[in-house]
């Protein structure tokens, strides 16, 4: 896909820059189930935040944007829907082998989870 089609986005890590996405993805790196010497990526397009004692997978297509807050213990994620809703919940899907990954208009785009502060997505 070329940028201008499916899901776009501007990610904000936490050092404040800023960079135009699309195709954005959540991935995981992992090794493959029977052969666990061989490694493989799992992508997903929800985000999964643990609200009270339940999961909830919010669609990228249903999101307006996404917040982390890395200050709090555990961390703490607000997503704002397209129709207005505010979720507020802690994140799953985080941690050291997860990344939102997409293209730019000048390559390939990989972000730890951990070190992403802010996403505004848009649909075109």
């Amino acid at each position: 896909m070329a940028a201008g089609t499916g899901i776009t986005a501007t990610i904000t890590d936490i050092s404040g820059e800023s960079t135009r996405v699309f195709n954005l993805n959540l991935s995981n790196w992992h090794p493959q189930r029977w052969t666990p010497i061989n490694w493989e990526w799992s992508s997903f397009d929800t985000i999964r935040l643990m609200k009270g004692l339940s999961e909830v997978d919010v669609p990228f297509k249903n999101i307006d944007y996404l917040e982390y807050d890395w200050s709090k213990n555990p961390p703490a994620a607000e997503v704002k829907t397209v129709n207005g809703a505010v979720i507020k919940g802690q994140p799953l899907r985080i941690g050291e082998n997860w990344y939102f990954r997409a293209q730019t208009d000048y390559g390939e785009f990989k972000l730890s989870t951990n070190d992403t502060k802010r996403i505004e997505f848009s649909f075109d």
